[in-house]
Order: structure tokens, then sequence, then C-alpha cells
């Protein structure tokens, strides 16, 4: 349900029917509540008990809130992780944006996102934070709701390659003012 919506398969405002899909699943309907709150949690779906549970529309100013969050979370994780990392560390990062640019390359959407994931993950990881961790891990199922879009006509991910390469060598300078 996640990856539909996040996919887009799941329209922003389309109806979701707990009973529906506790069948197609072969799932009782405790799960699939349970499942449907914590993406409520996420806010990937909207619930307005008695009336509505919907995919939750995805407008600018949801955008741009997200990414303001996670433009001070991001910022958090670099300051806290650069002087940390090491020499494996930044050929994790180096491998996984050139997975990313060959999934570029290949218009595989999906396998972009996995590749930034572990691109960023490896800052994320670095910054020992537990707190920030959680944090990131809570935003992200609408992160890659906004990047899904992004990407899936890949036109910012080349863009995307040269700044992972720019990253890439501040970290190696230890320099995460820049």
């Amino acid at each position: 349900l996640r990856e539909a919506i996040i996919r887009g398969e799941l329209e922003p405002g389309e109806a979701i029917k707990d009973s529906e899909l506790a069948t197609r699943m072969g799932l009782s309907r405790t799960p699939v509540r349970e499942a449907i709150a914590k993406l409520a949690d996420a806010g990937l779906i909207e619930l307005k008990p008695g009336v509505y549970t919907r995919v939750a529309p995805l407008d600018h100013r949801d955008v741009q809130a997200t990414l303001d969050i996670l433009r001070v979370l991001d910022d958090l994780t670099v300051r806290t992780a650069v002087p940390a990392l090491t020499a494996d560390d930044l050929a994790e990062m180096r491998e996984a944006n050139a997975r990313f640019a060959d999934a570029v390359a290949l218009q595989d959407v999906p396998a972009a996102l996995d590749a930034d994931d572990a691109f960023h993950g490896v800052l994320v990881r670095g910054s020992g934070n537990p707190v920030l961790v959680r944090l990131i891990d809570q935003l992200h199922p609408t992160i890659h709701r906004i990047l899904f879009r992004k990407f899936s006509t890949l036109l910012g991910g080349r863009d995307t390659v040269s700044h992972h390469n720019e990253l890439i060598e501040l970290c190696a300078k230890g320099d995460a003012a820049a």
C-alpha cells in the first residue's frame, strides 16, 4: 500500500477501503487497519473516522514543508557525519552514486531511489545520532513520494549525480560547512 501511494498507483484523494484491502490480501481487517494507521502517521493517508480514508493529497505547501524540515535534518546530518566519515564510507557513497547514475541512464526509477537512499544513508548512519535516524525514517515515505515524482522522468537525475559527486568531494575534504 505504501509503495502504491509512493509510486502514484494510488492517486491523491483516492478512497482506501480496509475491508476490500483485507479481502484482496487475504488478511483480517486488524492488520490492514494497523497498516493504514501507520501510513496516516507517515502522512500518506488521511483519516476522518466514519467519513473517509483516502490517499493524502500532495500539494505544493506539503512538499515545501517536508523539504524545509529535511533541509534542517540534512544540515545536522552532514555537520555530525562528515568528521567521522572513513575512506570506506566515501567509497560506499561513490558506489551508490554510480548505481544511481546507471539507474538514471536506464530510466529505472525504483533503482534510482534505492541508490539515492544508499548514498544518503551513509551520512545518516555516519551521524551516529539515533534520534536523527528515527526522524529521517519517519519522513522517508513522504520524501520517497516526492522523489518518485521528481525521478519519474529522471530529468533531475543527471543533476543529482553531479550534486552527489560534489558532496562526496566536500566530504572527502572534511568540509561540512560547505
